[in-house]
């Protein structure tokens, strides 16, 4: 892992780490957990389970029209549901210059797989924000840069369905 990268997010998923953005040229690189270390049990989310296996049956997302995500920096992401969920990816800057703000497309990501999948626009356009996963609320965002600039400090709720 030694590869230069900045606003990339991790996630570990089984025997694997995942390094997502950072980097134009490099979405997604993997890596092997060492053998040597503890692995924090995969955060269970049911929300993030339901849309992995609306992605893998394809009834969640629209993985053809889209493809894998762009490269993109100070993304949010958070994943759970371990060997059967997803890893939830929202916002960021893009690397391809399509736009000078950040984006508010929503991506998932089967580990398992490697199977991406585009979920749509939030409408919530944010750069360097955080989120969470919780089974009563979904995806909770919170924070980040927005146009022009500007700081928020607002906390905005994405219901994943599938």
């Amino acid at each position: 892992m030694d590869r230069c990268r900045s606003g990339h997010s991790l996630h570990v998923s089984g025997s694997t780490l995942l390094v997502l953005g950072g980097r134009d040229d490099h979405v997604l690189e993997t890596h092997p957990v060492p053998a040597n270390s503890d692995q924090p049990p995969a955060p269970r989310c049911d929300a993030m389970v339901r849309l992995g296996r609306a992605i893998a049956d394809g009834s969640g997302g629209t993985a053809a029209a889209r493809g894998p995500m762009s490269g993109r920096k100070q993304h949010a992401a958070c994943g759970g549901g371990g060997a059967g969920g997803v890893v939830f990816v929202h916002g960021g800057w893009t690397f391809d210059g399509r736009t000078r703000d950040p984006v508010g497309e929503m991506y998932a990501l089967v580990p398992r797989t490697g199977k991406w999948a585009y979920l749509g626009e939030s409408g919530v356009r944010r750069a360097g924000h955080v989120c969470c996963c919780d089974d009563r609320r979904g995806v909770v965002l919170h924070g980040g840069e927005g146009a022009r600039s500007a700081i928020h400090g607002t906390l905005h709720q994405l219901v994943v369905s599938s």
